[in-house]
């Protein structure tokens, strides 16, 4: 049954992949703007923000199953409807497209973490969520490098990114459909979001996995900015933005493979140094123009990021309450996603005529960010 949860995440994960690649490239290409970027990105976000809350109600209900076969077909079915949307290359379309296709992510992204807690035996999710990361982050190394090449050479398009996107979701359908998933306890309905936040405000060590996870993902907006606009802007070369983004996965899968070999606990303080050091590392990029730093720094800063993730996924699924996970992930996933698109659109801004300053804001970020982690856990500890 694991199994078949496994290659329905990794389908969608697939077309995900391809087409986040290519539509990041063509705006640029087309538009020739890191503003126009940034405002997308931050519409993803609004879409994650606008679902997620949904999605977390969702995900404590009787319906997992078929609200999840719903948004596959419904999503395989807008991808294609997308193709034809935008050969217009109206802004407006683009941004339409970005948000419905968005709706997906958002919606099943508690539904998934809230099918695997009630599927996957809880000694086994660790070893589950690993896993997942593990193959997940293979699929990124290779897909990034081949997308960029053919869309460089006017192989793959941002339509033929699109029906790879629909085919994928199909996919996806197809293995949820064939999962057999006990009925859900419908007392879970009765807790609303209000209930949650006491209940997270009473744990305090989650609440700050959550809180300080969200803050990173606006400084982390900035630097996924950062990585097509040096690609194209610093480098003249699209090719290396695919570079860059498989180093992130080879840097992740790496780190999903180390969690089997070096623990993560709750307080995952090698994995905050970790993201400490990468932020100096990022610092120095603004007096050492070099792409082989910042390939160094997309190794090494997603090693640590994806233990971080796999921890703090792997503690909610087994320390929450049942009749609060859909709910609880839906918070962390509103947290993030409130800070993403402001992160996207803040830095879509800076990095249009303040280039230095905004490798200087990212890194300042990620530094402050895990000195107040190790601040704030001891002052709870204490406590």
């Amino acid at each position: 049954m694991k199994n078949k949860i496994l290659i329905s995440k990794v389908s969608s994960l697939f077309g995900t992949s391809v087409f986040n690649t290519i539509v990041n490239l063509w705006i640029l290409d087309i538009f020739n703007s890191s503003h126009t970027l940034g405002v997308i990105l931050s519409i993803s976000g609004i879409s994650a923000l606008l679902f997620s809350l949904l999605g977390g109600y969702l995900a404590d209900s009787n319906y997992l199953k078929k609200i999840l076969l719903w948004a596959d077909l419904s999503s395989a079915i807008f991808c294609i409807i997308s193709v034809f949307l935008i050969s217009s290359f109206s802004k407006d379309i683009i941004y339409l497209v970005v948000f419905l296709l968005n709706i997906n992510i958002a919606l099943t992204a508690p539904l998934i973490k809230s099918l695997v807690s009630n599927v996957v035996q809880k000694e086994l999710i660790i070893s589950f969520n690993s896993i997942l990361a593990m193959y997940s982050e293979i699929l990124k190394i290779a897909l990034p490098l081949i997308s960029t090449f053919l869309y460089q050479f006017d192989i793959l398009t941002l339509n033929g990114a699109l029906i790879i996107n629909a085919i994928s979701f199909f996919i996806s359908f197809l293995f949820v459909k064939g999962i057999q998933l006990n009925e859900l306890n419908s007392k879970s309905k009765l807790i609303g979001y209000w209930d949650t936040l006491k209940y997270l405000l009473n744990r305090k060590v989650l609440s700050m996995l959550i809180l300080t996870g969200g803050i990173s993902n606006f400084f982390l907006a900035g630097f996924n900015l950062l990585l097509p606009v040096f690609a194209l802007d610093k480098v003249g070369n699209s090719f290396y933005y695919g570079v860059f983004l498989s180093l992130e996965s080879i840097g992740a899968l790496c780190g999903a493979l180390s969690t089997k070999y070096i623990i993560v606990d709750k307080m995952i303080i090698k994995e905050r140094i970790g993201i400490f050091f990468s932020g100096i590392l990022l610092s120095s990029l603004i007096l050492f123009n070099s792409k082989f730093l910042l390939i160094f720094i997309c190794f090494i800063l997603n090693f640590f990021y994806v233990r971080y993730n796999v921890a703090l996924q792997s503690f909610l699924q087994t320390d929450v309450n049942k009749e609060y996970i859909g709910k609880v992930f839906s918070v962390s996933y509103i947290l993030s996603n409130v800070l993403l698109p402001l992160g996207s659109l803040f830095f879509g801004y800076l990095l249009e005529d303040f280039y230095k300053l905004s490798i200087g804001v990212i890194a300042g970020g990620l530094i402050f960010i895990n000195l107040l982690w190790v601040v704030c856990y001891k002052k709870i500890v204490i406590s």
